[in-house]
């Protein structure tokens, strides 16, 4: 009797612990819409995509490749990356942590931060190329010295 009574409550909770599960997935799915999470993966895939274009020679490809390539990858890389997504996210944080991201996403002045956050990862990255650029110059610059005073 007890056991038919353990696979009783245990068919009556599991649809409601699925559902749970489901919409603390939708949470997540929302939650990484809202953060600007999904912006800025397609921001990095047209940064690759830019780096990719401008090292090949135009001829190379057919007219219209890099703007069919870069809406596909648009398209199947969020579908292909977002359930490994949620499920970083689903083992990192508790409901209460999504739900509590969720509301200051959701702000407008959280909004307003995460609207401005691609210009900023932009500018930041011209910055630290020309820095990393500086530093390559300056390691070259005491390699060469540090071989003529070894001389």
């Amino acid at each position: 009797m007890k056991q038919l009574l353990v696979i009783l409550t245990l068919m009556f909770l599991a649809p409601t612990v699925q559902a749970q599960a489901d919409s603390l997935e939708a949470k997540i799915v929302r939650l990484l819409e809202v953060s600007g999470a999904r912006n800025q993966f397609l921001g990095a895939i047209d940064n690759i995509i830019a780096l990719q274009r401008n090292a090949a020679s135009a001829d190379q490809y057919p007219e219209g490749f890099w703007e069919t390539f870069s809406q596909e990858v648009h398209q199947e890389g969020w579908k292909d990356i977002q359930p490994l997504l949620v499920e970083i996210y689903r083992k990192n944080y508790t409901g209460e942590e999504i739900e509590f991201q969720l509301a200051y996403f959701e702000d407008p002045i959280a909004q307003g931060l995460v609207a401005k956050q691609g210009d900023i990862m932009q500018q930041s990255m011209v910055v630290g190329a020309a820095w990393g650029q500086a530093l390559g110059n300056k390691i070259t610059r005491k390699l060469s010295e540090a071989r003529q005073d070894k001389n």
